[in-house]
């Protein structure tokens, strides 16, 4: 890359200081346009690079600016201008997303589908694989923790019993909330569903362990198995 003048790099610095301004004078950032709001994050990692046209290039190969964070990291060398230190920024912010939603979990309460099904469609964002995963709860409804269990390919996953167990015990659940997702299909349970939550309240049964549900989701839905009819004979 070609060295920039002085007087480039005063008018590079002196709109990245206007844009930070106007971004913490704002009363709801929400207001604030998606590809500013990636240039502006972009700052970070490409501290000697315009950052306008790079944001501007990642929104329209990935298409929106969620589609930025869901692509696998292998498709940002697709984008000019994008380095190895950036794919890892980009990937780091999803992760902390997730990892805030998980830390705020714990003060509230999980007594409602409503309550949990919001928790797993944040967890499950972007997800590109099936996984069976896990929510484990106090005597009072109240989160302790969220593990996954299992990942599979895109249409399928290995329910590991022993694991969910392991996991139960470890954390001193009092009752436990499954879920997995259906990435290349719609949030109805299937008759393997059906049989593996069986399985699994039975063997949770077997550890004084309650299962209170098993919810299965797609990006912007879920299906609550103990809110079914056809599946409350199992709850």
């Amino acid at each position: 890359m070609a060295n920039m003048s002085d007087e480039e790099k005063k008018l590079r610095e002196g709109h990245r200081q206007r844009m930070k301004k106007q971004f913490m004078e704002m009363e709801n950032t929400k207001d604030f346009p998606d590809y500013q709001l990636l240039e502006m994050l972009l700052f970070y990692a490409l501290p000697r690079v315009d950052t306008r046209l790079t944001a501007k290039r990642l929104l329209n190969e990935f298409g929106s600016f969620s589609g930025v964070f869901n692509t696998d990291a292998k498709n940002f060398k697709r984008v000019k201008g994008v380095t190895e230190n950036l794919s890892v920024f980009l990937k780091l912010i999803l992760t902390a997303a997730r990892r805030y939603h998980e830390s705020e979990a714990k003060k509230r309460s999980f007594k409602t589908v409503k309550d949990y099904g919001c928790f797993l469609l944040e967890q499950y964002h972007g997800a590109k694989a099936e996984m069976m995963s896990m929510i484990s709860l106090n005597s009072k409804y109240e989160f302790l923790s969220f593990d996954i269990i299992s990942t599979g390919e895109s249409d399928s996953v290995t329910v590991s019993a022993k694991k969910i167990v392991e996991k139960v015990l470890k954390n001193g659940a009092h009752s436990v909330i499954i879920a997995h997702n259906h990435p290349s299909g719609i949030a109805i349970p299937s008759v393997s569903d059906a049989e593996a939550t069986v399985n699994i309240k039975r063997l949770l049964a077997q550890v004084g362990v309650n299962l209170v549900d098993h919810v299965v989701l797609e990006e912007n839905d879920y299906v609550s198995m103990a809110q079914s009819a056809e599946y409350t004979h199992i709850f």
